[in-house]
């Protein structure tokens, strides 16, 4: 007897500290097996819609059904949360399976589980000492699975609100990036993190070609050619409207989840790409297609379940609000053909920095700079991106006055460091466009108690005593 309830003791501390609802029942099971003898053993997972079978210990299969429909009359008896006898009922489950008792697991007042047990004992004192120590063993099991159920619905709460502070702080970062590039980098790379996606791109309309255009991509291989793309020295794809699956998605603004891409016949390029799933949200501002986000993952099995198309939805609707924030943005205040600011917003900013400045001290120079090109369209285009490669990120600032004229903003920087920006700056230049360019540059560093406008002013006439450009790189430093 001290040996049975030494045994009684160690299985009631396993099942109260057991930290899976599974581990509960099978520490139950397996501790009235070994405890009462009982051959025949089994448990059903109550549910919404009925009862399914989870455990059957030596009860023969074609007497257990595998499930039970929420009416059926067995279900209704227990749902009252006392143990049902054979004995007192007709036919019905436990007089089919050959079973003694049937024990609900009630948790908030309804069952959650349903153990059957068979007649371990012949003679009834030991069958109703069985019953009390069954039922203790039940209800000490029941209390464990409240534990647990009440512990995944806070640690849920928990996550759902982690994720949501997340996202609010993915979307606020929006706001703070004011030139559309950058923006867009910061809404893939945030889609891609919280739909663990591993890879993705973000494609915008060209409004002349009236095609979609990969902006920005995410997790390629070759990281290399990932930064060619997203600073604009690489074009990757175009899709007419309606072609493909970003294409469909544009035109019908509803988003599509693909779970196989291989057995999808919309998906472009899938033989060279070979991605396994595709999420496909289209980028919308009141009611205004701009583009669309595509998510791919290629890990097996992975499917992008309802939350993760919830949380992209959500992310594209804050990227739309940005996107179109933005562009008006530069629209108004930024350079169309190089990407830069405006000439007249670098002057505003200037005023600025003059005034930081005269509070604070520290160096400020000024660069003035023409360039002359055989095609000046499209190698403004990419002077705008080099000149943003080379300068140093949110310190510089560079705008661009028209027909191939481009001012530098650059605090904290002495004349003597402006003009090895220069050379880099035309090294680069040399490098990656070529054509025997003709540069001009100018550096004028900040003198105590000038203003902006005259800091300009005395970069432009150093520029202009330089004379017609003769093609080769020249620094004119006034002081």
């Amino acid at each position: 007897m001290v040996q049975f309830a030494r045994q009684l003791k160690r299985l009631v501390n396993q099942i109260t500290r057991a930290e899976e609802e599974a581990f509960v029942i099978s520490s139950l099971l397996d501790g009235i097996a070994a405890l009462a003898d009982a051959p025949h053993l089994g448990v059903y997972f109550v549910l919404e819609s009925g009862a399914a079978l989870s455990h059957n210990h030596g009860f023969p299969s074609e007497k257990l059904p595998k499930n039970i429909l929420a009416g059926d009359p067995f279900l209704k008896r227990i749902a009252g949360g006392a143990p049902v006898d054979a004995a007192d009922v007709r036919g019905g489950i436990l007089r089919n399976a050959g079973a003694r008792m049937a024990y609900p697991l009630m948790v908030a007042g309804r069952p959650a589980h349903v153990l059957l047990v068979a007649d371990t004992a012949a003679d009834a004192s030991r069958r109703a000492e069985l019953h009390e120590w069954i039922g203790l063993l039940v209800a000490t099991a029941a209390v464990s699975v409240d534990r647990l159920r009440v512990r995944k619905v806070i640690h849920e709460r928990q996550r759902i609100q982690a994720q949501n502070t997340r996202l609010a702080e993915l979307a606020r970062s929006f706001g703070v990036t004011a030139t559309l590039q950058p923006l867009l980098k910061r809404i893939l790379v945030g889609a891609v993190e919280n739909t663990r996606a591993q890879k993705g791109s973000l494609m915008l309309l060209d409004t002349a070609s009236r095609e979609l255009v990969v902006r920005v991509v995410h997790g390629l291989p070759d990281k290399a050619v990932e930064d060619k793309i997203n600073r604009g020295e690489h074009e990757c794809v175009r899709l007419a409207i309606g072609q493909g699956v970003a294409g469909t998605v544009f035109e019908s603004g509803e988003k599509q989840v693909i779970h196989d891409v291989h057995s999808s016949s919309g998906f472009v390029q899938a033989g060279r790409s070979h991605p396994g799933a595709l999420l496909c949200i289209p980028i919308v501002h009141q009611g205004e297609k701009m583009g669309v986000v595509n998510l791919t993952a290629r890990k097996p099995g992975f499917r992008f379940d309802d939350e993760t198309v919830a949380v992209a939805t959500r992310i594209a609707a804050d990227a739309a609000v940005a996107i179109h924030r933005t562009q008006l943005f530069e629209s108004t205040c930024m350079d169309q053909e190089s990407g830069l600011l405006s000439g007249q917003l670098l002057e505003a900013v200037l005023d600025s920095e003059v005034c930081r400045a005269q509070r604070y001290g520290g160096p400020l120079s000024v660069v003035v700079c023409h360039f002359a090109f055989a095609e000046p369209v499209l190698n403004i285009q990419a002077l705008g991106v080099i000149m943003r490669r080379t300068m140093r990120q949110k310190i510089d600032l560079a705008g661009h006055f028209g027909d191939g004229w481009f001012g530098m903003v650059l605090p904290d920087t002495p004349n003597e460091g402006a003009k090895v920006l220069c050379a880099r700056l035309a090294a680069e230049i040399e490098e990656d466009i070529g054509g025997q360019p003709k540069l001009r540059f100018c550096v004028t560093q900040w003198g105590k108690g000038e203003k902006a406008g005259e800091l300009f002013n005395r970069a432009m006439d150093g520029l202009e005593r330089l004379g017609p450009p003769a093609g080769t790189f020249t620094v004119q430093v006034t002081s």
